[in-house]
């Protein structure tokens, strides 16, 4: 029991377990000390500055901080060191509160019958609960069930850490579908449908729209298992907006037996019934046989948005205003419309969060490829990458702004990196590296280092010692390429292992995306002179299903395994794809990939 001061009541250890009983205990210990009110709804915090705050209004704000610190306190003493973590950056009790309610509640019944079936004297070890728990599963978790499997000890993880990823993951859906209503409830331009006339309805009659974004239909009767939660609206041709009242199951009647089409919109005012050729192709090109009633002529139209949270997450987070520039200025290849979003993304939250420390660009600027190369170190890691690495050096061309990454298990290995990647960058452009500006660290001052440069004529531009602001472009451009890579791990909660594969794709990433450094042109086009293509963009992290050659598998086997995209490839084409059951990388050209998983 943990005391929380005062000796009169004790605050019950919270390990994850019962939660609902653990909240009415501590509901009672907050009501007792008037409390209570403060962690369920917080308090207001005055909108004036504190110098302008009359003495009551200081009184009060004092007696709420206290009471906020208090109650906080007793939250963060009241759970295991195992829970501690979840709420540990919180700063408010409500805060707090809210984060555990939001992880545990409901979980009461599930931990009730493991507790009941061992009190009966079943012999249930922590790994048959997971696997049980993964296995009854809807297939809608089919993808993070994957994930838990391969890249979790079952032997080790409990089971209330399993509820946790899963409730996380089912909140990241509830997010994307809210995403999804916020941008058409703003656009107004999901679907466009036009029509001529009465038309009068027909259950059994179908349009199949090659052009139309989702299934659409008029009948609740036709739909199971609908779900209300998504509200979105439909534009028809007269420019008239319809809601969205749900989306649910079709089961149709085939030769073969019933079939079942997923996803299907229910509109209750539209006038046909519509199935986009777009979302069965996704699903994997499956086509079902339909028996159509009366023929008649329907001209269909459609403007499908794409959605703009994708495209910021296949960039790495990048911000909006940089991916509209991209698109507005034509700096990549077909890069749809993007639409500003307010939406809170939680990668960006978890990642982007710094002190700006270096002052703007030198006014001087290389005026051709390699003039002068910008370079630091950024490391030690504190956690090894699957190759061992805990450093990594950037090269920035200072003419094109393009960048090159290399990975290193020690800092010494800075020289017999940068001989290496002279070379290569060289031989690519033509041009040759005259200046070289980083830091006064050990890797970059040593005697052989500074032979080789003056053996050929290269000049060291060295920063004053304890002025990193100097090298203000390398050290930038490190703290810009990490922020990126921890937006895309903490977006999909993978593990820090992986973080070399994460920098390698911020910095590709970056060399394709706008810079202030440069007016209306990304690095890659202003070192290579061509434009960038994007169409191969993913998601980071994204659950993804490599096709397994014919010459690997029998023909009766899955012609695909299941994978984690961490990258592309850098000497060919085709996506990194992580096995989490051997932790090997491979390099695929064909996959499917579950970008929303």
């Amino acid at each position: 029991m943990a005391g929380y001061g005062g000796g009169e009541l004790w605050a019950p250890i919270f390990n994850g377990e019962n939660f609902d009983f653990w909240q009415i205990k501590m509901n009672t210990i907050f009501r007792s000390h008037e409390l209570w009110d403060l962690v369920e709804n917080g308090y207001k915090t005055p909108m004036k500055e504190t110098e302008e705050l009359t003495e009551a209004e200081r009184k009060l704000l004092r007696e709420n901080l206290v009471k906020d610190a208090r109650a906080l306190g007793i939250i963060k003493g009241a759970v295991s060191d195992q829970i501690f973590p979840r709420i540990a950056t919180q700063e408010t009790a409500k805060a707090a509160w809210d984060i555990l309610k939001q992880e545990f509640v409901g979980d009461k019944q599930l931990f009730d019958l493991i507790n009941q079936m061992r009190s009966y004297g079943e012999d249930l070890s922590n790994q048959r609960i997971v696997q049980k728990l993964l296995i009854s599963l809807p297939k809608s978790y089919d993808s993070i069930a994957a994930v838990i499997e391969n890249t979790k000890d079952l032997d080790t993880i409990d089971a209330q850490d399993v509820v946790a990823i899963l409730k996380r993951y089912e909140q990241r859906l509830d997010r994307h579908a809210v995403n999804f209503a916020n941008q058409v409830e703003e656009t107004g331009n999901l679907f466009f449908a036009n029509h001529s006339g009465e038309v009068k309805k027909i259950s059994d009659e179908w349009y199949i729209d090659s052009g139309c974004s989702n299934h659409i239909t008029y009948s609740e009767d036709l739909l199971v298992d609908i779900d209300r939660r998504v509200k979105a609206k439909v534009q028809v041709g007269n420019g008239v907006l319809v809601q969205v009242a749900g989306k649910g199951t079709l089961i149709i009647e085939t030769m073969k037996g019933k079939r079942y089409i997923k996803e299907v919109m229910l509109v209750p005012n539209l006038a046909e019934n519509l199935l986009s050729v777009g979302q069965m192709t996704k699903h994997g090109n499956r086509c079902f046989p339909l028996i159509f009633g009366i023929n008649k002529e329907l001209a269909l139209k459609t403007n499908v948005l794409e959605c703009a949270h994708i495209w910021h997450k296949r960039f790495g987070h990048l911000n909006f205003r940089s991916l509209k520039l991209l698109q507005s200025q034509e700096m990549v290849l077909r890069l749809p419309e993007i639409q500003n979003s307010d939406t809170v993304c939680q990668g960006c939250a978890l990642g982007k969060n710094h002190i700006e420390s270096f002052p703007k660009e030198s006014k001087w600027r290389a005026k051709e490829p390699l003039e002068l190369i910008h370079s630091d170190v950024c490391g030690p890691m504190q956690t090894p990458s699957l190759s061992g690495n805990k450093n990594f050096i950037t090269f920035i061309d200072d003419y094109s702004r393009m960048c090159w990454v290399y990975f290193l298990r020690n800092k010494s290995e800075a020289f017999h990196v940068f001989k290496k990647f002279k070379a290569m960058v060289e031989l690519q452009c033509g041009y040759h590296v005259k200046k070289l500006r980083t830091d006064r660290g050990g890797e970059f001052i040593s005697n052989d280092f500074a032979k080789f440069c003056e053996d050929l004529g290269i000049e060291r531009q060295l920063t004053v010692a304890y002025s990193p602001q100097q090298n203000g472009v390398a050290e930038r451009k490190n703290r810009t390429v990490v922020e990126m890579a921890k937006c895309m791990i903490d977006e999909k909660e993978l593990p820090y292992n992986i973080w070399c594969e994460a920098v390698n794709t911020s910095v590709y990433l970056l060399n394709r995306s706008p810079t202030k450094a440069l007016e209306n042109i990304t690095p890659f086009e202003k070192f290579s002179r061509r434009k960038p293509g994007i169409k191969h963009l993913k998601v980071f992290g994204s659950v993804c299903y490599p096709l397994i050659p014919g010459n690997l598998r029998h023909k009766l086997e899955a012609t695909s395994a299941i994978g984690i995209f961490i990258g592309y490839g850098v000497y060919e084409k085709g996506y990194r794809i992580l096995n989490p059951v051997t932790q090997k990388v491979l390099l695929s050209r064909d996959a499917i990939f579950d970008e929303n998983g």
